[in-house]
C-alpha cells in the first residue's frame, strides 16, 4: 500500500539502507532521493532530481519533502540511491498526493 500525502504539506521521508546480505552497512555514500510522476499526457516529469538525503542514525536517511500546493494529484515513484558498502544500491517505492 502506497503512502498517502497531501498537497502543501512538508513531509519527511526515510529510508534504511542495508547490504545485499540485509545486514546494515559500515558506509552508505551519496544518498539521494528522486521522485517522479506522469502526468496526464503522459510525459514522465522529474520533480526531485537526486537531491541528497540526511542521515538520521546508522543507515537511516531522510528527506523533507515540501510539496507544492498545486503538485499533481496522482502517484509518485520515490527512487532512492547509494552506494552501500561500496555497492550501488537502490529501491522504489510509491506514492499518493491527495488534494
Amino acid at each position: 500500500m502506497a503512502d498517502t500525502f497531501r498537497r502543501g504539506n512538508i513531509e519527511d521521508y526515510y529510508v534504511t539502507f542495508l547490504t545485499l546480505e540485509n545486514k546494515e552497512p559500515i558506509s552508505v555514500v551519496n544518498p539521494v532521493i528522486t521522485i517522479r510522476h506522469i502526468d496526464e499526457a503522459y510525459n514522465l516529469v522529474t520533480d526531485i532530481n537526486e537531491a541528497p538525503m540526511v542521515l538520521v542514525g546508522e543507515s537511516t536517511y531522510y528527506f523533507r519533502w515540501n510539496i507544492p500546493s498545486n503538485a499533481y494529484i496522482g502517484t509518485y515513484n520515490v527512487e532512492t540511491q547509494g552506494i552501500v558498502d561500496g555497492e550501488y544500491s537502490e529501491s522504489n517505492s510509491t506514492v499518493l498526493i491527495k488534494a
